[in-house]
């Protein structure tokens, strides 16, 4: 049960994985490779319900994998959702 308190806590590493592929991501690296829309804006998509399918399905399969933090799992999470909500 603390396990998955931690994990969908404020700022915890859920929502630090929703804030990256969003593009509110405040981190150092975010800052520094100038990217404002995040992996999804990077995709060519902008705010609405498209992002909003895009961004629940990258949640789900983020999760179903185990919750990865490596960039080339994540940019594949983010290809497969970007493209199930726009297609």
């Amino acid at each position: 049960v603390a396990f998955v308190v931690v994990q969908f806590a404020p700022g915890g590493p859920v929502e630090q994985v929703i804030a990256k592929l969003s593009g509110a991501d405040t981190g150092a690296t975010s800052r520094i490779s100038g990217s404002p829309g995040g992996d999804f804006g990077a995709r060519g998509m902008a705010p609405g319900a498209a992002l909003g399918r895009a961004l629940a399905a990258a949640e789900k399969a983020w999760i179903a994998a185990g919750f990865p933090s490596s960039a080339d799992v994540l940019a594949e999470i983010a290809d497969a959702a970007a493209a199930q909500a726009t297609g």
